[in-house]
């Protein structure tokens, strides 16, 4: 009997050790502490619960050789909302040679690798998986509130469907989520040569059901890309099915010239992918305060198409690409096929607003059957697509594109563009500035500049609007430049200022505006422009050029300056700006711009004729200053303009009467085409509130003194003020 009550004390004396086992304390170290390996910790942490925020820090004595990888952080891991942090107080290298990923993050959340210290700029823990089929970290299965922050993470990956990191497809309630890479340098392995260097630095593939969501990328350095054997080939690549994405603060550049074999983009969001943002990156340039340059060489038959920023396809909607800075990039082409290399390319609804494209070198280029086409921002969709909402380019700058091109065979065929839009009818462009887009002359060299390019390729059934725009193009001897150019699609251009000029005699034809006019139906209706072309020489340099459809054109309240040649082709003389019949408000005016690139404008020049007509929905210039609702100013700058008045008055006074009567005197010592005048009074100091006491009073309109009275009465014993009209 006393052998059983001991027995039965012995397994309630256990279970109750059980129930009161100590928690994981808030800090454990791994290497020369609690743990042997990481996944050590891992697997105790998970066995025994989180009941709060732990710090696993890694010592220096830590071993990867005694580490087993991939190291695989679960979704039994954490189930509390407290927070595991894996941290490091040395400098700390983990290196793997893994064909799979060295850390897994399957299903887990609420994990942070953090490598910072004190110092903000510091990076204490690499990883580094030179293995080329390899990655470094991968998401999985509803993998969430994961942190990777102040890392190096380095990787030769070349695999064609996945990233150094990558995030994968998931199986259960939910994708990738929540999940933030901050302050890393991403990047190939250290001292690897270009044969090494990863193919992309960050992949995401959602599904469907379950896409990658919320997920932040910001102020981390991107470089070492190398091209791999694929279509798409892209640095930061968001594939299928990911949504409301932050990508923010981060530079991308490369050290060593990128010898291209497909198309490539530094960040490419393919499909199904929405509320994306890519904001206030800088991309380009040799080095991490991207400065030298980045030189891309298209060397392969294959290789199509180069964009720094692109949203691709249709069935991407309502992605925003903000605050961008991209510059100092070369290009060259090795190969006879043509290219297609803009800085920002589009295929989808979206914004694109207030980005800086600037120093974009062309170098060389080999001759190809068509032409190649190079720019700033490019608009491009199938017409029968199934799309939502319209794209709107909305305050970029665009300026300093450069052919320099030594050819010594065949001609090459080059189209420069600032913005390019082609068969796309639902787009807003307004507030851009374009400008510096030049070569070097070269008679093997067959070239066309475009400030912004149009054409909807027989498929534009709605208008584009294009508004508050600047261009300003430098023309020199070699083929034609156009300010805007009008192709296939009906289009509204107000308020734009385009600006040709040059400093020498130039035989080639320029074109503030440009109308192919294949079809009567391509209307373009064109108000409060300035078409200023102050090109000198032997070519034909229009203000505005209409080909054939000009009886589908509605011109009226531009302002038109050719110094040259004409002012429109078709419907007459050109030398008669109103040969339409119907601008009959518009001007022949010298337009004094700030500069030939500043085409903000000179106040002193400005006068009546710069009077243009309110335009519905447009209530500010280009830079945001409103405009006047009755007489807006013609162009993109709206400035505040006091005509001069038709009188010149030296008395204005009132005496009061004893009847309640107020006789009203002025001296009008100039009058020039004046109807008259007109009374108004209030009982305070403010003419919104006055009325009308008068009817007309005729002017004299005399060059001597005249004087004019007028009698206001039965007034009250109040103070009254007075105004002329």
């Amino acid at each position: 009997m006393k052998a059983r009550i001991l027995l039965m004390c012995t397994i309630v004396l256990m279970f109750f050790v059980g129930l009161n086992a100590d928690p994981i304390s808030n800090e454990v170290f791994v290497g020369g502490g609690d743990y042997t390996t990481i996944q050590g910790a891992v697997d105790s942490i998970a066995a025994n619960g989180i009941f709060n925020d732990i710090n696993v820090i890694i010592t220096n004595a830590y071993e990867p050789v005694n580490e087993t990888f991939p190291i695989t952080i679960g979704s039994d891991f954490n189930t509390s909302e407290f927070i595991v942090t894996f941290k490091v107080n040395d400098e700390i290298t983990i290196e793997c040679n893994e064909e799979a990923a060295m850390i897994v993050f399957d299903g887990c959340k609420n994990v942070v690798f953090d490598g910072g210290t004190d110092d903000e700029n510091s990076r204490m823990l690499t990883f580094i998986n030179p293995n080329i089929r390899g990655r470094v970290f991968e998401f999985k299965n509803g993998a969430q509130n994961i942190v990777l922050r102040y890392l190096n993470i380095l990787g030769s990956g070349l695999s064609t469907n996945k990233g150094i990191i990558y995030f994968a497809e998931s199986v259960g309630d939910q994708g990738n989520n929540d999940n933030i890479i901050e302050y890393c340098n991403i990047s190939k392995v250290y001292g690897a040569t270009s044969m090494n260097s990863p193919g992309t630095w960050i992949r995401s593939n959602g599904t469907e059901t379950r896409p990658n969501e919320n997920n932040t990328i910001r102020h981390n350095l991107f470089s070492g890309l190398k091209s791999i054997v694929t279509d798409h080939l892209a640095g930061l690549y968001l594939e299928d099915y990911n949504n409301n994405w932050q990508i923010d603060q981060n530079r991308f550049y490369c050290e060593n010239e990128i010898l291209l074999n497909r198309n490539f983009a530094f960040i490419l969001i393919e499909n199904n992918s929405n509320n994306n943002t890519i904001s206030n990156n800088i991309i380009g340039g040799s080095n991490e305060n991207n400065t030298g340059v980045c030189k891309l060489n298209y060397r392969n038959i294959n290789a199509l198409e180069f964009n720094a920023i692109m949203v691709k396809t249709a069935l991407n909607k309502h992605n925003t690409i903000i605050g961008n800075s991209i510059k100092n990039i070369e290009i060259a082409k090795s190969k006879e096929k043509p290219i297609s290399a803009f800085m920002i390319s589009i295929e989808s609804n979206c914004l694109v607003k207030d980005n800086n494209i600037s120093d974009i070198y062309v170098t060389q280029l080999k001759r190809s059957a068509a032409h190649d086409y190079i720019g700033g921002i490019r608009l491009e969709i199938d017409f029968n697509a199934d799309m939502e909402g319209l794209v709107t380019v909305d305050n970029n700058s665009i300026y300093n594109f450069i052919a320099d091109i030594d050819l010594t065979e065949l001609a090459c065929r080059l189209n420069f563009c600032g913005i390019y839009n082609n068969w796309r009818e639902k787009a807003i462009i307004k507030n851009n500035k374009i400008r510096d887009i030049s070569f070097v002359p070269n008679d093997k060299l067959d070239i066309k500049i475009y400030g912004i390019f149009q054409d909807c390729s027989n498929r534009g059934t709605e208008n584009s609007l294009v508004y508050n725009n600047m261009i300003s193009l430098k023309c020199i001897n070699s083929d034609s430049f156009y300010g805007i150019y009008h192709g296939r699609m009906k289009a509204k251009y107000y308020f734009n200022t385009n600006h040709l000029f040059s400093d020498e005699p130039v035989s080639n034809d320029s074109y503030c505006y440009y109308s192919k006019g294949d079809n009567l139906s391509y209307v373009g209706i064109l108000n409060n422009n300035i078409f200023s072309n102050t090109v000198q020489g032997s070519g034909n340099h229009y203000a505005v050029y209409i080909n054939d459809n000009y009886q589908n054109h509605e011109l009226d309240y531009n302002i038109y300056n050719a110094q040259a040649l004409g002012y429109i082709n078709g419907g007459g003389d050109l030398d008669n700006v109103l040969g339409l019949g119907e601008d009959g408000h518009s001007k022949i005016l010298a337009v004094d711009f700030l500069s030939d690139n500043d085409l903000h404008l000179n106040l002193a020049s400005v006068n009546d004729g710069f009077f243009g007509v309110p335009i519905e929905g447009i209530e500010t210039d280009i830079d945001g200053d409103v405009r006047n609702p009755d007489n807006p100013i013609i162009g993109a700058d709206e400035v505040i303009y006091s005509p001069t008045l038709p009188v010149t008055l030296s008395a204005f006074y009132a005496d009061a009467s004893s009847t309640n009567n107020v006789l009203l005197k002025w001296v009008a010592e100039t009058e020039t085409s004046l109807l008259g005048y007109k009374v108004l009074r209030s009982a305070d100091n403010s003419v919104v509130n006055a009325r009308y006491v008068s009817s007309l009073i005729p002017a004299k309109n005399q060059s001597t003194q005249v004087e004019y009275s007028f009698t206001d009465n039965d007034l009250y014993n109040q103070r009254y003020y007075y105004w002329l009209e």
